[in-house]
């Protein structure tokens, strides 16, 4: 039986995932990665470079290297419980070696399109347009797996800041974020309390003479470190808990979250209650900012600030703030190359069917196209989120197994 090519397209930590299922089921996937190494979004680069994820040089995963570790290959003891994106580095060149997957990325290759050949509808073949040396060649596979992720490209949503274009300081995504010397003695607000917003306000409160913190509507902090100095997801996403929650009371289950986070800090004190429950609005919070919240005068500003002049107004605030540079961590945008997607993506943060998140679905007998990454939880595990995926659309490239997604829905026979 004739071995199914498979182009990967992205060597981060899907891809190399990717790599590495698609040799465990027998295919030949190649994957094309345009810059010159690997690691994706946990490669630190000095200047950001567009259309590839930027990091800034203080990073660390929010997720343990318990649940973070891929199935087969364990974090060694020695590394911390969450790790600095260079030890995150570290661990991925370690597995790309071990298992042999550098031999399949093609650096420097840049894939310009992906689109169906003629005769798809009955090869279910793909055309594979890739830059590289300053020329285009294409090459044709049997399927296609996109792992470039989606963290990408910087989005500054212009129209909800009402005269931003009139702010006389400097304004910068967190895309552009790389260390706080530049902040030194600076004012400075911070807009979105998400995971980027909280590491960076508490990393710039050190130097800056004020930070301020704007939140929309709040959320839930949590704090990395859980009980007995144990790693929160490692403690509290279990088997046994996961019992527990579906057998009690959605009430009680929210209403003991609310009580154990709010034992840290009462939310409410800083202006930063949410009105959902946990865990629908969640931060991962280090313990800097939390010292930071106590200690270096971070003002939490309840509401989305507007900007006449260089003047900051908050809700239910009667003063008024002054600063130098506004730095927005709210958005950013994927690019894909692929030309059959956007009704597919336009779509995809439903909470759908699993298979139908990672298989796009295209008129043939099979699912050649796939994307990684893509479909999203609360708290899921970085190996789960890529490995699984990957075994499952790997799995379903194999001629070995049936298909994962029939055209067709199998009807259930009643004796």
């Amino acid at each position: 039986m004739k071995v199914q090519k498979v182009a990967v397209i992205g060597a981060g930590v899907s891809g190399l995932a990717a790599i590495r299922s698609c040799l465990e089921e027998g295919l030949e996937p190649l994957c094309f990665e345009k810059s010159n190494d690997i690691g994706g979004l946990w490669r630190y680069e000095e200047t950001p470079e567009c259309g590839r994820p930027g990091i800034y040089r203080s990073l660390t995963s929010n997720t343990s290297k318990e649940m973070m570790a891929f199935s087969d290959y364990p974090f060694p003891d020695h590394f911390p419980n969450y790790l600095h994106n260079t030890k995150v580095m570290q661990y991925l060149r370690m597995y790309a070696k071990h298992f042999g997957l550098v031999e399949h990325i093609q650096f420097q290759s840049k894939v310009c399109r992906v689109r169906k050949r003629p005769d798809f509808l009955s090869s279910g073949q793909w055309d594979v347009v890739v830059e590289a040396n300053g020329k285009q060649n294409t090459y044709v596979f049997d399927g296609v797996m996109i792992c470039s992720g989606y963290y990408t490209e910087k989005h500054l949503p212009l129209q909800d800041f009402a005269g931003l274009q009139k702010f006389r300081g400097r304004v910068l995504h967190s895309w552009e974020y790389k260390h706080p010397a530049n902040f030194a003695g600076k004012r400075v607000v911070v807009v979105g309390l998400g995971n980027s917003g909280v590491d960076i306000a508490g990393e710039i409160s050190r130097v800056a003479q004020q930070v301020f913190l704007s939140t929309r509507r709040g959320a839930w902090i949590w704090n990395r470190i859980w009980d007995n100095g144990n790693p929160m997801d490692a403690t509290l996403f279990t088997r046994y808990n996961r019992i527990v929650q579906k057998l009690s009371p959605t009430f009680l289950t929210k209403r003991w979250a609310e009580n154990k986070l709010n034992a840290r800090f009462n939310h409410a004190n800083y202006g930063i209650q949410p009105q959902h429950s946990p865990p629908s609005t969640r931060t991962i919070s280090p313990l800097l900012w939390q010292t930071t919240l106590y200690a270096h005068g971070t003002d939490h500003l309840a509401g989305l600030p507007s900007y006449p002049t260089c003047t900051i107004h908050t809700r239910g605030d009667p003063r008024t703030h002054h600063p130098e540079l506004q730095r927005s961590c709210t958005l950013l945008r994927s690019h894909f190359c692929v030309q059959a997607l956007p009704s597919f993506l336009a779509s995809y943060h439903a909470p759908p069917r699993l298979p139908c998140r990672i298989f796009v679905p295209v008129p043939s007998p099979a699912q050649p196209l796939s994307l990684s990454g893509v479909f999203r939880t609360v708290f899921l595990p970085l190996a789960f989120k890529t490995l699984g995926q990957s075994l499952y659309r790997t799995s379903a490239f194999s001629p070995f197994y049936p298909e994962p997604f029939p055209e067709q829905p199998r009807q259930r026979t009643v004796s």
